[in-house]
């Protein structure tokens, strides 16, 4: 199993988690082309890539979902409430609907080898969630934009081989800055 990063940052995100032929993308805020040429960077086509997960609405996680997942077929699992905002943003008017698939807090599903563990997690988004991802050997999280984190959190990254954390809460800035805070 393995998990690389194509994109980190402001500007775009987007995680690749896989083994063999099947792998999994977490978030698409990044163009299709950057995504394929990612993907050849580590030796994997898009062709490898099984379904795109999706922690929340902020157009760095989704900039590129609507192409990718549209001109691949690739089906894309999140929250009723991200996806409410993916349909929202004006970077998504054209994807297509029936490669939607609900996602709840802590309600294990299964793409290809690997089972995924979505859990709730605190962000100022619609219905923001982040992810464990286990093959039966190996356990990973990806955890994007974590703003505080509690006893429930800290449970479920329990006993990983690998996790790709970012963490960005800065409650001063919430204050004052432009960001909504609830």
């Amino acid at each position: 199993m393995e998990m690389f990063s194509i994109a980190s940052s402001s500007d775009g995100n987007s995680i690749c988690v896989g083994a063999g032929e099947c792998h999994i993308l977490i978030d698409a805020g990044i163009s299709c082309k950057r995504i394929v040429e990612g993907l050849k960077y580590y030796n994997h086509s898009i062709d490898d890539i099984k379904a795109i997960l999706i922690t929340h609405e902020h157009s760095d996680h989704i900039k590129g979902i609507d192409v990718v997942s549209r001109k691949y077929n690739i089906p894309i699992y999140t929250t009723i409430g991200t996806w409410q905002g993916i349909l929202d943003a004006s970077c998504t008017k054209t994807i297509d609907e029936s490669l939607f698939h609900e996602v709840r807090y802590d309600e294990t599903f299964h793409i290809g080898p690997f089972t995924i563990d979505p859990f709730k997690t605190s962000h100022d988004a619609n219905q923001p969630v982040d992810y464990v991802i286990t093959d039966g050997n190996k356990r990973v999280a990806v955890v994007t934009d974590l703003g505080v984190y509690d006893d429930y959190t800290v449970e479920k990254l329990q006993d990983l081989n690998a996790i790709l954390l970012e963490a960005n809460y800065d409650y001063h800035m919430l204050q004052v800055g432009p960001y909504q805070t609830w």
